[in-house]
């Protein structure tokens, strides 16, 4: 399951074996004592941003990769104060952000220049080196988070046609760019994406320009007509936008449906578990437990029942994250709008007891919406 940020890839905490990844990480980080200010952009990348401690040793790393004269570190500072990743939940610092996007554009990162409102002459030499404009004007729609031209026709979740295919490859010989579209699984429980990345820096602009200014945090675009939400992307000495499913708040919620959340493909507690076996999408995880995907606002995210005697007495979401504390704060108040209001625990848990159910709701400081519901 993924998710983004501005320049930033939040890659799932788990406990394994060292990955290669993660020696990467180890490596770079040894070097970043020893003054390589690359290696401490390396050290503190596809951390776990929402895992507070993780978060924090990524800033240490960026930092010292700042101080160093690294002008991409600099830059992901510039996000961290944007959009408020502090790690003592602090709200974004637009005066902090624009300090180390205008100290970034001064090291040479021309993306940052643009964030800073300085026409520095390092991001129009960049500008002037890659036509940003017609690389994109085939991939980009005219309306926010909107596919372009040379998607037309893609059903997502469905296999790319071959004439598809073609226009592609010869898209990313023309441009150098790096097209990787991923149907999704249902087996796996794994939505759709579609990623368009340039070995280029600087596409933010440009990203405005034709779309406006994000209209959620961390640098994403939406689109409630095509069900559609685009993220900038920053990969290190590149830049990019990704593509995948996205549903408001209003049809996650579902004012208008008293029995059931949009997360549900039926009334799930106290239904049978032949009920939900019969629902499109969901699948056995073990025994007497049942999942499937959900899209909402940010990316996909599981949804879990648990059976007993052959009913559901209880459904949860499984890493649901927003990527916006607003959208969290919005469906809070679509709960109340639809169930009228909770009780609201010390722990800000909130909860509402209906007829044969209870619902309860949540936003830990991880960054996750949590939902559990049980029969009552």
């Amino acid at each position: 399951m993924r998710a983004w940020v501005v320049g930033i890839v939040v890659a799932a905490a788990c406990s394994h074996e060292p990955s290669a990844a993660d020696k990467e990480r180890a490596t770079a980080a040894a070097a970043c004592t020893k003054g390589e200010a690359t290696a401490c952009f390396v050290a503190g990348s596809g951390l776990d941003y929402t895992d507070q401690a993780q978060l924090a040793r990524a800033i240490e790393y960026w930092t010292r990769g700042c101080e160093l004269g690294h002008g991409a570190s600099c830059a992901q500072l510039g996000s961290v104060a944007e959009f408020g990743m502090t790690t003592g939940g602090q709200s974004p610092d637009p005066q902090r952000a624009h300090m180390y996007y205008a100290l970034a554009c001064k090291q040479g990162h021309a993306d940052s220049c643009t964030r800073a409102g300085m026409p520095d002459a390092a991001a129009t030499k960049a500008k002037r080196a890659f036509a940003w404009r017609d690389a994109l004007a085939p991939i980009l729609g005219q309306h926010p988070a909107e596919l372009g031209s040379l998607f037309r026709g893609l059903v997502p979740g469905q296999p790319m046609p071959a004439a598809m295919a073609q226009s592609v490859a010869a898209f990313e010989k023309t441009w150098k760019a790096h097209v990787h579209y991923y149907a999704g699984d249902p087996a796996q429980l794994s939505a759709w994406s579609l990623d368009v990345t340039f070995d280029a820096d600087g596409i933010l602009s440009s990203l405005r320009t034709v779309w406006g200014a994000p209209q959620r945090a961390f640098g994403a675009w939406t689109n409630d007509d095509a069900h559609l939400i685009a993220y900038w992307m920053h990969p290190s000495g590149g830049s990019g936008v990704s593509w995948t499913a996205y549903r408001s708040v209003a049809e996650v919620i579902r004012p208008d449906d008293t029995t059931r959340l949009g997360i549900e493909p039926i009334p799930v507690i106290g239904a049978t578990v032949a009920d939900l076996r019969a629902a499109p999408g969901t699948r056995l995880l073990g025994p007497d437990e049942y999942g499937w995907l959900a899209v909402g606002p940010g990316p996909a995210f599981e949804v879990h029942a648990i059976a007993k005697a052959g009913a559901i007495v209880e459904l949860r979401t499984v890493n649901w994250i927003t990527n916006d504390p607003a959208v969290g704060d919005a469906l809070f108040a679509a709960l109340e709008a639809k169930w009228g209001p909770p009780r609201i625990g010390k722990d800000g848990v909130h909860t509402w007891l209906l007829p044969g159910r209870s619902i309860k709701a949540a936003k830990p400081a991880s960054g996750n919406f949590e939902i559990l519901m049980q029969r009552r």
